[in-house]
């Protein structure tokens, strides 16, 4: 009886390991295609973009359904302007992110964390994809679409020296 109680847990444990990206939202989570690579679907189906800043750290939240263990999550990039399609369909994308947290055996946990985006580089349409591997050798995706822009362009720098030789000038003139 101990045998089959203990047998039954190592299962719900496995089949319980999972990774939902709640903020933003992701391309959605499906549980029983968590661990198809590289986004947790099957098939993969490009999901709604959010914009971030080009070498910025935007904060996303997830939860560990089933920690499997405990594990290390880590992000990981597929960008357009790098050649890659809009849906990247590698197990894993080429980018290594910034971002690899070890997280503890607690089932069923919120984690705010932080990633950082891509260089200038990589501006335009790009895929986040986030690994959860467990301490019991599985492994689970998440992806979010991403816009990377690029607000350093030269207007806004050319305002910018326009604010500060102003704000010069009037310097001088008070004095």
């Amino acid at each position: 009886m101990k045998l089959q109680l203990l047998v039954l847990a190592l299962f719900l444990g496995v089949a319980l390991g999972q990774l939902v990206l709640t903020n933003p939202s992701g391309r959605g989570f499906v549980s029983g295609d968590a661990t198809h690579a590289p986004c947790g679907q099957s098939p993969s189906a490009v999901g709604a973009q959010v914009a971030w800043e080009h070498d910025t750290n935007q904060e996303i939240e997830i939860q560990i359904i089933g920690a499997g263990g405990g594990g290390v999550i880590e992000d990981r990039w597929s960008c357009a302007l790098n050649g890659a399609p809009a849906n990247n369909v590698e197990p894993l994308y080429p980018i290594e992110g910034a971002m690899k947290v070890a997280l503890p055996n607690r089932d069923f946990q919120i984690y705010r964390l932080y990633v950082r985006t891509p260089s200038i580089r990589c501006t335009g349409d790009a895929t986040m994809q986030l690994i959860y591997a467990t301490q019991n050798g599985q492994e689970y995706f998440q992806c979010q679409d991403v816009l990377i822009t690029n607000s350093n362009s030269a207007s806004t720098l050319l305002s910018g020296a326009a604010i500060a030789i102003s704000a010069f000038a009037a310097l001088l003139v008070v004095l």
